[in-house]
């Protein structure tokens, strides 16, 4: 029976140590049914089970875990959600905007062109009056002078007496017809008409004579004439077709130059010079509009061309405010920069949400703080407060001997619970504070620690050594005063000075301040222009200033304290990033001339994204052991592989990760959480290691069974967890060192 007790407990024990609780917690209750008189089945069920309760409460409280964070995940993909919504709209409304715009002008520029239509169709009609005018009067012209023309014809042949035939014949020729002659009648030209302005579409020659043409000339036999004119006769005769040929020329002329004046005056106008314009902006990629012109761009743009004038300009850009610029060229055509400026965020708009129950859940007899609401807890460690939905809450938590925990918890829309796990400080020192300002605020080493009740009293712990403590309302900050209590003790501060309100100065001293304050070296000084114009324009050069010079003293120093110091007063400083480096710089000079491999390990862990990773990542890959051949064991590697399992066992039982890796170098982070998980609500841990058999040594290679035995001690009750382990080890050829490689559970 007792055979069978005990190999009842070795499996309980194998289950426990490979997590497997519930199993183990079966095989024990049978175990205790076979043997109800065995107390140290009846006490390992009772760690089983306490060990089991433990493990239930973790999950929950990772599940309680994990649900918020899906609701903090789905409260921002909302809130995401709405912002894009609203910016959409947003894009939508100025789009039409637009549009309209476009609209408008385009409708206007219609309207001035329908205007100038019909004014050039009124001109065009104005002329042809005119020209059907200047035809009339040139036709009733002509018309007139062929009736003169025919007049002086018919007096010519009445004129013309009739000679008996032979008179004038020389005596010795036979008398014959005298050679007729034609009688030309020279008719003065009439003066042409004025030149018209403006006239319809160009006249060819032959469309204006053939738009002119006379009738034909009527056949008028002539009669003939002596050779001699007698004095005084009738003058000579012009032909017809000779005048209208005349008058269709004068015509044609009269039509050309009214054609020639109508396109001087509709000729193109010249093109102006034009000058390269080039547009950019920050940031790039913005849409440019050329307002007044169906001119667009996309910055930068390179190859616009414009003609000398100004223009209005806007560049449009999607998540970034329009900007808008008069530009004059070619005054500045060598370069045009537009600095668009992001739109302000949208704030998401939704319906008021009742509010809802939000849980913490911690040590009973710690103090909780709500949104600056205090609470106590409950014998079982909670407290309940009715908060906002869907926003974020500030909670505090206090407990004597414990370090107080601030933490932002987000809200979605239904109750929630949430653990809040205090860490022991051995070292504590509570400090009472009374007569103070009601809602002060009390500043230790400079940093806000607590607020002052309505009361005027405030409790707070902080650790051992010496602090300076000071009190902070709306009328500044008092000069702190510096105590140094020792751990236990308990402080009382009822004399804390007291800030007094500035007198108002009857005129504005803000420059005057500044001018006094800008050069000098005192933070106090500078200090007290901010509390004093804390809204002024120097305010935030002031606060940089202060940045410069707790930065100046930190970087000089070298020292990691005083960085630390700065990064924790100016967490967003204008030098943050300089102070992350140097803090970076200074731990891997600490560790790059070492060759203990879980040291460069921690500095990875702790810099995952230092410049240095790559160099420490190398230097363990150097430092890992390589397998090489098999060499003999001497007589010192007994008493070396004992020093590992020493090592191994202080290391576990203090939970030091470090040391453990010294030893255990495959050593994987899952395998520490799930170590210091299963003893995390342990007051102390005691490992013991008795050597069962071994060591086997086969080159460099190595195992070792050992019994071990863990003593847990949880709220003042001890435990015992009895196992056996076997250890596989490996020797470094190199130095000669021995290593764990990996350590297993006998069944």
């Amino acid at each position: 029976m007792l055979f069978r007790s005990a190999t009842q407990l070795r499996s309980a024990f194998g289950l426990m140590e490979s997590g497997d609780i519930s199993s183990a917690v079966q095989v024990l209750e049978s175990a205790v049914a076979e043997s109800p008189t065995d107390t140290n089945l009846k006490a390992t069920l009772e760690q089983a089970l306490a060990l089991q309760a433990l493990r239930q409460k973790e999950t929950e409280e990772l599940d309680s875990i994990r649900e918020e964070e899906a609701q903090t995940r789905k409260y921002e993909t909302e809130l995401e959600r709405q912002r894009r919504e609203n910016g959409l709209q947003q894009q939508q409304a100025e789009a039409r905007v637009a549009i309209e715009r476009q609209q408008a002008e385009l409708e206007g520029r219609r309207k001035q062109a329908e205007a100038r239509r019909l004014e050039h169709q009124a001109e065009i009609e104005r002329q042809d009056a005119e020209l059907a005018r200047q035809r009339k009067e040139v036709e009733s012209k002509l018309r007139q002078r062929l009736e003169e023309d025919t007049g002086s014809k018919q007096e010519v042949e009445s004129a013309t007496p009739e000679r008996p035939q032979g008179e004038g014949k020389a005596p010795d020729q036979e008398p014959s017809a005298i050679e007729p002659v034609q009688a030309t009648v020279i008719v003065a030209a009439t003066p042409a008409p004025a030149p018209i302005t403006k006239a319809k579409p160009a006249v060819t020659s032959d469309q204006a004579t053939k738009l002119y043409e006379l009738p034909p000339e009527p056949q008028v036999e002539t009669a003939p004439l002596a050779a001699k004119k007698e004095p005084g006769g009738p003058r000579p005769r012009v032909p017809i077709r000779s005048l209208s040929i005349a008058a269709a020329v004068l015509v044609v002329v009269a039509a050309g130059a009214l054609v020639a004046k109508r396109w001087w005056a509709h000729r193109p106008p010249p093109q102006p010079q034009q000058f390269l314009v080039k547009i950019e902006s920050t940031p790039p990629h913005a849409h440019i509009q050329i307002k007044g012109l169906n001119i667009t761009c996309e910055t930068p743009c390179g190859d616009l061309r414009l003609a000398p004038g100004r223009y209005e300009m806007e560049a449009t850009l999607n998540q970034y405010q329009p900007s808008t610029q008069a530009v004059q060229v070619p005054d500045q055509a060598g370069g045009v920069l537009f600095s668009l400026n992001p739109l302000p965020p949208v704030e998401a708009t939704s319906k008021p949400t009742p509010p809802v129950n939000l849980t913490i859940r911690t040590s009973p007899g710690a103090t909780v703080t709500v949104d600056d609401k205090p609470y106590k807890t409950k014998s079982d460690g909670t407290v309940k407060a009715e908060v906002a939905s869907n926003s974020a809450h500030a909670v505090h938590v206090q407990k004597d001997g414990f370090k107080a925990v601030d933490q932002s918890v987000p809200v979605a829309g239904k109750n929630m619970e949430v653990p809040v796990r205090l860490e022991a400080m051995p070292d504590a020192v509570t400090i009472l504070v009374k007569k103070a300002p009601p809602t002060a605020s009390i500043l230790v080493d400079g940093s806000h620690k607590a607020t002052v009740a309505k009361d005027g009293t405030a409790r707070f712990q902080v650790p051992s050594g010496t602090h300076s403590f000071a009190l902070s309302t709306s009328n500044g900050t008092a000069p702190a005063i510096s105590h140094s209590p020792k751990a236990g003790e308990k402080l009382v501060l009822d004399n804390l000075p007291v800030p007094v309100a500035a007198a108002k100065p009857s005129v504005d001293t803000t420059d005057a301040d500044w001018n006094k304050a800008k050069d000098t070296n005192d933070q106090a000084e500078l200090q007290t222009f901010v509390d004093r114009h804390p809204a002024s324009a120097y305010a935030d050069s002031a606060k940089n200033r202060i940045d410069q010079l707790d930065w100046n003293s930190a970087s000089s120093s070298g020292s990691r304290s005083k960085l630390l110091d700065y990064q924790a007063k100016h967490p967003s400083g204008q030098f943050a990033q300089q102070c992350r480096d140097e803090l970076d710089g200074l731990d891997w000079k600490d560790v790059q001339s070492t060759n203990d491999v879980a040291k460069l390990q921690e500095f990875i862990d702790l810099h995952p994204k230092s410049k240095f990773r790559s160099a420490a990542a190398d230097k363990i890959a150097s430092l890992s052991p390589k397998p090489t051949a098999p060499v003999r064991a001497v007589d010192d590697d007994p008493h070396l592989i004992q020093k590992v399992l020493d090592a191994y066992r202080e290391a576990y039982q203090d939970k030091d990760k470090m040391r453990l890796r010294r030893v255990w170098p495959g050593l994987t982070d899952k395998d520490f959480d799930r170590i210091n998980t299963s003893f995390r609500d342990a007051e102390s841990i005691q490992v013991a290691l008795k050597v069962k058999q071994g060591p086997i040594i086969d080159g460099t290679s190595a195992h070792v069974t050992c019994d071990q035995l863990i003593k847990v001690k949880v709220q003042g009750s001890t435990q015992s967890l009895p196992t056996t382990q076997v250890f596989t080890l490996k020797k470094d050829t190199k130095g000669g060192d021995w290593y764990i490689e990996k350590v297993a559970t006998s069944k």
